[in-house]
């Protein structure tokens, strides 16, 4: 009840043809108001009537129909995938001969549990089941009641399927460290522990460079990098998505990686330790090119504290030299290139590759960290 006074009504339809139907047993109802006793929502008092109270006693109007008919109507959940995730729509749909159907009820049961009332009295013919776990088989079945009344009987299962929420692995298969020509194959692969793989992601960048989209949902498990740049580092990184659309994530750094060498490249030899207190040391250096080739001599390049770079080695066929720091103590940098067979000679580009810190006089109390050549 509200506060008002007077005569109280309500529309409790539903109520009623649940009874009819047997959908719900018959207790009766209860009005209720404000129960509340203390000031000042309390002192309230309610007054009802018998039946026997003449023109304001309590009564049921209800306003009906006469039906023929007497079959039941035919309901039914529609299929579902054979896979789906932790959320999906389910669907279902009926049929009457008579009357008309006027709601439905739907239950689920999980890896062949009790059944589960999920929706009852609808008019919907759709919803989404939400909360599924990983593992899980689920089933579903429907029943429609028609407007006389009419109900059909629950069935078997109409509707029915399994549950991943786990996302697949996917990665790219190991390369070479060194690749010695333009065009190269990448190749990746991956499991699902369920609904299986759908499609694949994959990535590639250039010399520590920011990630770009190389692959994206195919279904090939391979592709060929063309027009590789020459000493380039080319990392990749692979994902897959699932047959019910679980993503993996992309992994913080690479998967593989390989260094493109088609013509000839030469670097020198990090030093280990890169300090001394001597004037002399030696300096190694190495080199590749691409098949049916070899290299034929090397160019070593170095600086002094940063300055201007100096030809050290002249197209020299070794690749280690003792080297003379004759300009004191400080940093000496280190560069090299290399020519091949085919007379093929790489651009020197002056990025060290080496460092050797000449410490004599002992003035120095730091350590050089080297650059690392890819």
């Amino acid at each position: 009840f509200n506060s008002a006074l007077g005569w109280k009504q309500g529309d409790i339809t539903s109520l009623i043809q649940a009874w009819h139907s047997g959908a719900r047993p018959n207790y009766g109802m209860i009005w209720t108001g404000d129960e509340r006793t203390q000031p000042p929502e309390g002192n309230r008092s309610r007054t009802l009537r018998t039946k026997e109270f003449g023109g304001f006693s309590p009564y049921v109007d209800v306003t009906y129909t006469s039906c023929s008919d007497v079959t039941p109507p035919t309901a039914t959940v529609n299929p579902l995938p054979n896979w789906s995730g932790d959320e999906f729509k389910v669907s279902w749909s009926g049929t009457d001969s008579g009357a008309g159907i006027a709601w439905y009820d739907v239950q689920y049961r999980i890896n062949n549990g009790g059944w589960v009332n999920w929706k009852t009295q609808t008019t919907s013919t759709s919803a989404t089941y939400k909360g599924a776990s990983n593992g899980q088989f689920i089933e579903f079945r429907a029943r429609a009641t028609d407007n006389c009344g009419n109900q059909q009987s629950w069935g078997n299962p109409q509707a029915w399927t399994n549950i991943d929420t786990v996302a697949p692995t996917a990665s790219v298969n190991p390369l070479p460290q060194f690749t010695l020509t333009p065009n190269f194959i990448v190749t990746w692969s991956g499991t699902d522990n369920a609904s299986g793989i759908n499609n694949y992601d994959v990535q590639a960048r250039i010399d520590g460079g920011d990630w770009i989209d190389w692959q994206e949902g195919t279904t090939n498990t391979s592709a060929q990098v063309t027009g590789a740049q020459n000493g380039s580092l080319y990392e990749f990184r692979a994902r897959a998505t699932d047959n019910v659309g679980n993503t993996q994530g992309w992994s913080s750094g690479a998967q593989a990686q390989t260094f493109v060498a088609f013509q000839p490249v030469a670097w020198v030899l990090p030093f280990s330790p890169n300090t001394t207190d001597q004037t002399t040391f030696t300096v190694e250096w190495t080199g590749l090119t691409a098949p049916g080739t070899t290299i034929t001599d090397y160019k070593v390049y170095y600086r002094f504290n940063g300055g201007i770079w100096n030809l050290w080695q002249n197209n020299t066929a070794s690749t280690s030299e003792v080297f003379t720091a004759n300009e004191g103590d400080g940093m000496y940098e280190f560069s090299a290139t290399a020519r091949n067979s085919l007379g093929q000679e790489e651009t020197f580009t002056g990025v060290p590759e080496a460092a050797m810190l000449v410490n004599e006089a002992g003035q120095f109390s730091f350590t050089y960290m080297p650059a690392v050549f890819n």
